[in-house]
């Protein structure tokens, strides 16, 4: 699975009730070389699960949630929550790259939509703005939820592209 699969999947699992993770039984399960696999799995799916908690209390965030409403929720002080959350790391860009924002929510698939028609492919996603990189094939753009059955695309030539919770931007040729 690609990184963005697993942070599909585990956005899906993270939203059914009652989730558990249950072990299982592999023939070599109790060798060395299957716990370090299983180790490094885990620790894949914890940078994953930091990433996703990071994009849900930005979203929190924009919807009006305050630093105290999210430290409460997460059990911790609105000065913790804002010391981890409240910065984030600048991403340098390629020579091909180039940063799309702010956009707002509501008008973000139409900005991508324009910018993938004129040869941009969006490569990362995040509240507000979206790096693409430069491509010799024209794109159409669509955001689907992440925990909706079409979030890894198949249909129709739409392929998944990037992810930001709770959201799938998903491309394909353009006609």
């Amino acid at each position: 699975m690609t990184p963005d699969e697993v942070e599909v999947a585990l956005a899906r699992l993270a939203a059914q009730p009652d989730s558990r993770l249950s072990a299982r039984a592999d023939g070599d399960a109790t060798s060395a070389d299957a716990h370090l696999r299983a180790a490094v799995r885990l620790r894949d799916i914890a940078v994953v699960a930091e990433r996703l908690q990071r994009d849900a209390v930005t979203a929190a965030r924009a919807g009006g949630a305050s630093w105290a409403h999210v430290g409460e929720a997460l059990g911790i002080s609105r000065q913790a929550a804002q010391q981890r959350f409240g910065t984030r790391e600048p991403r340098d860009l390629a020579a091909q790259e180039r940063l799309l924002g702010p956009v707002s929510r509501a008008d973000e698939v139409a900005q991508l939509t324009l910018a993938g028609r004129a040869g941009w492919r969006p490569v990362a996603s995040r509240h507000g703005e979206h790096v693409l990189t430069r491509d010799p094939q024209c794109w159409e753009v669509r955001r689907v939820s992440m925990l909706g059955p079409s979030a890894l695309g198949g249909r129709d030539g739409w392929v998944l592209a990037t992810t930001r919770f709770p959201d799938c931007f998903q491309v394909r040729p353009a006609t």
